[in-house]
């Protein structure tokens, strides 16, 4: 610290694990909130010298006490969860956050030699956060830690895919809380087999119809970050950040974890690792070499099975067994034995990479020779090998397949090196090599465990991935001497052979015979020269030069999961669409502003975007603007400045991305959007339709809508959607059942009613309204959602699908009465993929799923008979707020004992609700809603008693005032109401019970009136003792101190 002004929070504590403390004081007895000096228990002052680190005054404060530092976990687990996506994409992790969480808290209950390091980076700016969990307890730690392993308070996000960010972490948390092992996991996008070149530019690595029908699949996706350049962490940058926190490998990692984030490859495990250093930075490595799954459960899992007393082999162990309960928990969901996520996991001691690439080296050299002596012969013996080993790995694909087969580039290296040793012969120089290679990588496999099975994320004639023959091993060697031919045989496309190298610069040549160089700053380490002064990437060089000179083929190189820019004058542009002004809304004196919908598919740097607009054939606008610093995505670009109309007539508007051609593309064709519209001479017509009092129910097929329109509406057109049986309506667009149509007039507020076909099903409908005025048409179709849900329905398909939209707080009541036969209801709660409710019905039974308190958004319900010729009816209801209804049911038992829904509201309307759960014995708590009665028996009528420190004690409650309340075990509550306004508290000098409102708040967002007066952390109440927070939650209370009376002030 820089003296004068620094001040100390220390927090002596005395629960030693490995050996006994002599601690001179009692656990959490003593906080320091002045700025000069600090006195301990025994009255003894304490006043750190200037120009001292944190870490020294600290030691020196203990000392000076008689204060024997001896905490020593058994075991510290880290996990980073790189959770900074796009928060409307499927890709986004950061819902991954509360349930770990959760999870971590349940885990470490009673285990007191774990302690979980968690690093989170949410979906925003400045949400980087970290938590330490010990024995159930979580505490949040101010700031993150800067290059030298120091918090920085004034720092609040990290870019996860920086090794320098994630290796401060690692540097700060292996610092501060040594333990006997330690175990690492990233969970993530990691970008598989691919060189640390340019993280920047990311493509589609799955087609749209990849939708997440059930759990436990991170999906590759463009829209990973809306804070950081868009980019896939690599190997690469894990071993940087692992050199970084292991201090060189002089503190290394006993256990590191890459299952949820790469696959299992030599290259990646011997990069990470740094298996050729003088010190490596990982002990053992635990992957999968396929298709790897995460789920907010399989971390937890592992916690709570494995003994943190245990060495690093057996703890691996228990790791990948729990993986594979959850995941066989993920294949038993769907009510049949077969395996969905087949998968192989494996763990491997990576002390003994580095004798496996020097005998890897030597094959290679003993390879390079023989092609020097029989050039074609060697080529068909190096391919018969490949094909040989059978046994391959689907994660270098271009256009993805979902088989375990050639041309897959990646082969067991286990299956290969038996196939090399076989093909070449056993006693040969290759041969040789070959097996002692085999021999050490099998030898360094510490467990596997393997599941064969159809992957439940393929196409409909999905493949079986074999992945239990004893060929293999479990890692992954990049092995493409097949590669992707045309239909000719003529035309060779490679992902990744130019580009895995340890040359400097590589020259690449693509589909259209253009070729650019790359820098090659960051070879991997697995084909950097060895002893040899030859590696594997040299056989795989040489091979395909044999091959180009022999067989005549021309080599292009389409890299599958990264692209590489010759510069920023490449990237693929488009104009998707003219997003404003909206067809059907332009009119004669009023401005538009001409708006296009582009999209890179890198980073680019001003690209030119020209907006035309001619009126009956004649130009009368045009502007180019430069569009500036564009990130990998969709962006919307707008015109410099407005274009009024002052004629009608047919308007055709343009828009051109990079019309001077300074950007190189593959297709020219898709950089025009435009819209064809009319310039009307007044009003615009404009229609809502609405059901009765909003519902989204109909038992029959008269549907009445409640027309709402700017002008008389003098024709009608009803367009109805339904999706085809059988299928996922989240995977396939619905289908025109009927249109309807009708010139009867119809005038704003009135109701409208038709009947829907007999063709329809029980299920979702779509509404799409159109509506014309004297010839005008509505811009875009009014568009409803429905569900039909007849008495009595007999399913026609093995399942119905329903959607069902809430709003934010209120509680949806699901009813299901099965007549005949059997049912299912599942429901999937919105970005909730990965925890579908579900409730098994048989005939006669009526059962009820309530869920309280909703996220916003649209529910997916199907129904599905286990029986021929089911019969059943469902219904669902949301009770406005003021229904006092029960809300809570079937909540996992370790949550509550009992939790009730008591919060009456004035009058139905727009209220929200935060779920407040309470503990046995005190807790601090508070009222973040105005709600018509106050009192403390109505909000919590199972309360023993209620304490207001430095107050009279009092019956009824007040927003912004925190309440000690005492309950004899734990209960769970919703409380609603209305928000408030505006959202100050007024406090007193010295310690102040204080509450949070209604959203969450950062104390770094809070200011006070008069500046300054705010003189400690905010204290959260925990297992009766205080621990700092820096961020406040509605429904708990808080103490603080301030310096003289004030106001707190909460952002608007």
């Amino acid at each position: 610290g820089a003296g004068g002004s620094d001040y100390w929070l220390l927090k002596l504590d005395g629960q030693g694990v490995i050996a006994a403390c002599a601690i001179g004081v009692e656990s959490n007895a003593v906080v320091y909130d002045t700025a000069v000096a600090a006195v301990n228990t025994n009255g003894v002052a304490q006043t750190p010298s200037a120009n001292v680190s944190l870490a020294t005054a600290v030691v020196q404060a203990t000392e000076a006490a008689g204060i024997s530092l001896c905490r020593v976990w058994s075991l510290t687990t880290i996990y980073a969860l790189a959770g900074d996506n796009d928060p409307s994409n499927l890709t986004n992790l950061a819902d991954y956050f509360q349930p770990m969480m959760d999870n971590f808290i349940s885990a470490t209950a009673g285990k007191p030699g774990l302690v979980v390091i968690f690093l989170a980076d949410l979906d925003g700016q400045g949400d980087t956060v970290i938590h330490v969990i010990q024995d159930g307890l979580d505490t949040p730690i101010d700031g993150l830690p800067d290059d030298a392993g120091i918090l920085n308070l004034d720092r609040d996000e990290y870019n996860m895919a920086s090794g320098a960010d994630l290796g401060a972490f690692l540097l700060w948390a292996q610092n501060n809380y040594p333990a006997h092992k330690t175990l690492f996991s990233f969970i993530g996008h990691g970008s598989f087999l691919v060189p640390n070149v340019d993280n920047d530019d990311i493509i589609h690595l799955f087609p749209d119809y990849f939708a997440p029908r059930r759990p436990y699949t991170i999906e590759v996706d463009p829209g990973f970050t809306d804070v950081h350049p868009v980019g896939f962490i690599t190997p690469h940058t894990v071993g940087e950040a692992l050199s970084m926190g292991t201090q060189d490998g002089t503190n290394p990692i006993d256990i590191l974890d890459l299952t949820h984030c790469f696959a299992a490859s030599v290259e990646e495990f011997y990069e990470t690792a740094n298996a050729g250093g003088a010190s490596p930075y990982a002990d053992i490595i635990i992957g999968s070499p396929n298709y790897t799954y995460s789920s907010p459960d399989m971390a937890a899992q592992s916690l709570m099975n494995l003994d943190p007393d245990a060495d690093a082999a057996t703890i691996a162990n228990v790791i990948i067994a729990a993986y594979d309960a959850v995941l066989n928990q993920a294949d038993l969901s769907d009510g049949d034995d077969d395996v969905e996520h087949p998968r192989l996991i494996v763990a491997v001691d990576s002390s003994q990479l580095a004798a496996f690439k020097d005998e890897m080296d030597g094959m290679s050299l003993a390879m390079l020779s023989a092609f020097d002596n029989d050039p074609a012969g060697t080529k068909d013996a190096l391919l018969a090998a490949y094909l040989g080993a059978g046994s391959y790995y689907d994660t270098t694909f271009c256009a993805p397949d979902w088989t375990l087969a050639t041309p897959d580039a990646l082969v067991d290296v286990g299956a290969f090196l038996q196939s090399v040793a076989g093909t070449f012969g056993a006693s040969t120089d290759i041969g040789t090599h070959a097996t002692a290679a085999y021999n050490l990588v099998s030898s360094a496999v510490i467990t596997r465990s393997a599941h064969s099975g159809t992957p439940w994320f393929a196409p409909p004639v999905a493949p079986t991935w074999t992945l239990t023959n004893t060929e293999r091993i479990g890692l992954a060697l990049y092995a493409d001497v097949q590669g992707q031919p045309d239909n000719s045989g003529d035309t060779v496309t490679l992902p990744w052979v130019p580009l895995y190298t340890d040359a400097s610069v590589i020259t690449v040549t693509n589909a259209l015979s253009f070729t650019w160089e790359v820098a090659n700053d960051y070879p991997y380490a697995f084909v950097r020269d060895g002893a040899a002064g030859i590696t594997w990437s040299d056989v795989l060089q040489r091979y395909w030069e044999v091959r180009q000179a022999q067989d005549g083929v021309t080599l292009i190189t389409q890299p599958c999961l990264t692209r590489l820019p010759a510069s920023q004058q490449e990237a693929e542009l488009s104009a998707e669409s003219i997003t404003s002004p909206i067809s059907g809304t332009i009119t004669v004196g009023a401005p538009i502003l001409p708006t296009v919908e582009i999209n890179t598919d890198r980073a680019v740097i001003n690209p030119v975007v020209t907006f035309e607009i001619s009126i009956d054939g004649s130009r009368v606008y045009t502007n180019s603007i430069a569009a500036g610093y564009l990130l990998t995505g969709t962006h919307g670009i707008e015109a410099s400045y407005p274009f009024t109309p002052t004629v009608a007539g047919s308007l055709t508007l343009s828009a051109t991305v990079d019309p001077d051609n300074r950007f190189w593309e593959t297709n020219e064709l898709d950089n025009i959007a435009v819209l064809h519209d009319e310039v009307f001479e007044n009003e615009i017509l404009i229609v809502t339709v609405t059901m009765p009092e909003g519902g989204q129910w109909l038992t029959h097929r008269d549907v009445t809508l409640t027309m709402s329109s700017t002008l008389p509406i003098h024709a009608l057109d009803i367009q109805v959607y339904q999706y085809a049986p059988g299928t996922d309506a989240q995977t396939q667009a619905p289908v025109l059942l009927d249109d309807h149509h009708d010139d009867a007039p119809i005038f704003n507020g009135d109701d409208y009613t038709f009947t829907l076909p007999d063709t329809i099903r029980a299920g979702l409908l779509t509404l799409h309204v159109w509506s014309r005025s004297n010839g005008r048409p509505t811009p875009e179709p009014s568009v409803l959602h429905l569900n039909y849900a007849p008495d009595s329905h007999v399913l026609d398909t093995n399942d119905d699908t329903y959607r069902y939209h809430a709003d934010g707080g209120q509680a949806i009541t699901l009813t299901l009465s099965v007549l005949v036969g059997e049912a299912s209801l599942f429901v999937w709660e919105p970005h909730n993929f990965w925890a579908a409710r579900r409730v098994n019905v048989n005939a006669g039974i009526t059962q009820t799923l309530v869920i309280s308190p909703t996220r916003a958004g649209d529910y997916q319900l199907r129904v599905e008979g286990q029986v021929s010729g089911t019969q059943y009816t469902i219904r669902a209801h949301a009770p406005a707020p003021a229904d006092d209804s029960l809300l809570w049911h079937n909540l996992p038992a370790q949550q509550h004992q009992r939790a009730q829904y008591r919060s009456p509201v004035p009058q139905v309307g727009d209220y929200q609700c935060v779920a407040v759960r309470v503990n046995a014995g005190s807790n601090l708590i508070s009222i973040p809603f105005e709600t018509n009665d106050m009192r403390l028996a109505t909000l919590f009528p199972d309360a023993l008693a209620l304490l207001m420190p430095g107050g009279p004690v009092t019956e009824t409650l007040h927003t912004g005032q925190g309440y000690v309340v005492i309950f004899d075990r734990p209960y769970q509550y919703a409380l609603c109401g209305a928000p408030v306004t505006p959202q100050v508290i007024a406090v007193t000098a010295g310690w102040n019970f204080v509450g949070a409102f209604d959203t969450p708040v950062s104390i770094m967002a809070l200011t006070t009136n008069p500046p300054g007066a705010r003189q400690s952390s905010f204290l959260q109440l925990v297992n009766g003792g205080w621990s700092p927070v820096s961020l406040l939650q509605p429904g708990k209370g808080y103490l603080v101190r301030f310096g003289a009376p004030a106001t707190l002030l909460f952002p608007p």
